[in-house]
């Protein structure tokens, strides 16, 4: 596994030569690419003009949004679908065979059973788009209870939900975004991580959170540095992620807001830190047994 820099799971946007300029300044070993800027540059200069940055910085690729509107309109989603095989094959060329995309927790048009049985013939159609370029996607749940509050229906927020999701979907293109932050949310236990098999995770994203707030009670601004608090065990889920081989990105999705009025620089440095903080407390040569729940109490 590898350290990704994601600057959008970090709560902004950059150009790529400034994304590849922190991670390669801050201790992260890849990037996340931003596909749909990437296929312009493609269609203009070539691939091995595109690409050229992305080479001579040696510096790996994680994953790429699916820029696939999953849950929009007919026309919007056949669209986007009918767009993707190129942009995988793009994305696969260059390296980076591994897609993400977050599905909503609640709907106000379709109930539950619409809204699978809708996601369920949707994600298997991308799933045979992605499959012939050797492209996976992982999908995310949303876990707080805000984003239901206001909706008609509720539809995906946990873990074992999402994996009856990707089971009845049957596709072996397509896993799950094992974000530990969600699923703490969620009420899950390091034994929900523990049970995942390597297969099944596509992508992994990291962060902590206070451990003086009920996890129903957090909202996106409560996604701390990974390793922060301790409230979330991240290295436990390291040393669990070893222990199966897993071999893809490991990415910081937290919020910057206490790094609020640093430098952009120094904000994604103390991120890199902390990632790399809890890469040595998960001691990765030497086996610990992970403990009971997610929290380190």
């Amino acid at each position: 596994m590898f350290k990704n820099l994601s600057t959008l799971a970090l709560g902004f946007s950059c150009p790529q030569y400034e994304q590849i300029e922190l991670a390669l300044s801050c201790g992260f070993e890849a990037i996340s690419l931003n596909l749909v800027d990437y296929t312009r540059q493609v269609e203009l200069r070539g691939q091995e003009g595109a690409g050229r940055l992305i080479q001579s910085a040696r510096i790996k690729l994680g994953t790429w949004q699916l820029p696939v509107a999953i849950d929009g309109p007919d026309a919007q989603f056949e669209g986007d679908l009918a767009q993707l095989a190129n942009r995988a094959s793009i994305a696969a060329e260059i390296g980076c065979p591994r897609a993400v995309a977050r599905i909503a927790a609640a709907s106000d048009e379709r109930p539950m059973h619409d809204n699978f049985e809708l996601h369920r013939q949707r994600l298997s159609r991308i799933g045979r788009a992605l499959e012939p370029h050797g492209v996976r996607l992982g999908l995310e749940f949303q876990a707080a209870p805000a984003l239901r509050r206001d909706k008609a229906f509720e539809f995906i927020s946990t873990q074992d939900a999402l994996l009856k999701l990707i089971d009845t979907v049957g596709s072996g293109s397509v896993g799950l975004v094992l974000d530990v932050w969600q699923l703490y949310v969620s009420g899950g236990m390091i034994d929900d991580v523990r049970k995942l098999a390597r297969d099944q995770i596509v992508a992994v994203q990291l962060a902590d959170a206070p451990p003086d707030k009920d996890p129903s009670e957090l909202a996106n601004a409560d996604r701390l540095l990974p390793g922060e608090t301790g409230a979330i065990d991240s290295p436990a889920v390291l040393r669990h992620l070893a222990e199966i081989e897993y071999d893809g990105p490991v990415t910081p999705a937290c919020s910057l807001a206490r790094t609020s009025g640093q430098r952009r620089d120094a904000a994604i440095r103390a991120v890199g830190e902390a990632l790399q903080r809890c890469w040595r407390a998960a001691d990765l040569v030497t086996e610990q047994p992970l403990q009971s729940t997610l929290s380190r109490t």
